[in-house]
């Protein structure tokens, strides 16, 4: 557990705080979603800074490949802040106490169990479908070594880089698409990403949900690629 990345579970959120963490998930392609205030800019959310969120997909993709291990929030705060109190201590007769961002507890930490994290992330069967088809896309995508963000701007549900944003646009525009789908979504969509020079790829299965068995965890590991169509507009943009 010492090797992972530890990931801190805030009511059904991960997010993390840690500087030198963001970098090693980073160099996994794990991008997450920017989402504290700056000091020194606060009254702007167009440049934002630590903590980065995970979303679902990342955190179980993360889990899964064993790169990472859920934790509770509390727990790990508890622990730095024990460790914050013998600085304190150590350091009483001085005027300014520094405290490093980075810490890592001296003991282990019991990891959260995956299922109790599921479980917080849907209250239907719809919702727990979804979150499951949602996540065999995400991973079929990032294993080929895309780098994924969403993709509301684009108008599609993520977007997909062929290595860091920093240094490429995104290439694919993805939508997922279940049991059927609606010709005119099919035009648009194509039309729409031909216009901002990309192709729309649509992720489905023809296989429905339904029987999903009791083994929570295993519905999400379990090697289950979904088929996939890309749709370029010819002669158009």
């Amino acid at each position: 557990m010492s090797s992972k990345i530890l990931l801190p579970v805030i009511n059904d959120r991960v997010l993390i705080f840690d500087i030198e963490d963001i970098k090693k998930l980073r160099n996994l392609g794990i991008l997450g979603i920017l989402s504290g205030t700056l000091p020194k800019a606060p009254q702007q959310n167009i440049f934002l800074g630590i903590p980065l969120q995970l979303s679902v997909n990342e955190a179980l993709w993360l889990i899964e490949r064993e790169y990472g291990v859920l934790v509770d929030s509390k727990e790990l705060h508890k622990k730095k802040n024990e460790s914050s109190k013998e600085g304190i201590e150590e350091n009483a007769n001085n005027e300014f106490i520094r405290i490093p961002n980075t810490f890592k507890p001296s003991e282990e930490l019991s990891p959260m169990d995956l299922k109790d994290f599921i479980s917080l992330q849907y209250s239907t069967q719809d919702e727990l479908e979804s979150l499951i088809r949602d996540y065999h896309t995400f991973k079929t995508v990032r294993d080929k070594g895309f780098f994924i963000l969403p993709g509301l701007r684009f108008g599609g549900e993520l977007i997909a880089y062929p290595g860091d944003p920093l240094r490429y646009h995104s290439h694919l525009i993805i939508n997922t698409a279940y049991k059927s789908i609606n010709l005119l979504d099919v035009i648009t969509g194509g039309r729409l990403a031909t216009g901002v020079k990309k192709v729309w790829l649509i992720v489905g299965d023809d296989e429905e949900q339904s029987n999903i068995t009791n083994d929570l965890v295993g519905e999400f590991t379990k090697d289950a690629e979904p088929m996939s169509f890309s749709i370029e507009w010819a002669g158009f943009g």
